[in-house]
């Protein structure tokens, strides 16, 4: 069951399942998990795509290594 405050979510069907949320809105979810590195990746395309994130390039040099390599 999903908690009272995020009515709006859908089921998850598939474990693990990593939902992106954003002022209690989801905007993004992640299937699976291949490994660290194709995780990371599709967490900033989802940050990036919602303008949460500016673009890969603008970012690199203005934040720390841990969120920009994931590690």
């Amino acid at each position: 069951a999903l908690p009272a405050g995020l009515p709006e979510i859908r089921s998850v069907v598939f474990t693990p399942t990593f939902v992106v949320l954003h002022e209690g809105r989801e905007i993004g979810r992640i299937l699976g998990y291949s490994g660290e590195d194709f995780f990371w990746g599709l967490l900033e395309k989802i940050l990036t795509d919602t303008n949460l994130l500016p673009p890969p390039q603008e970012h690199a040099a203005a934040t720390p290594a841990a969120l920009t390599t994931g590690r």
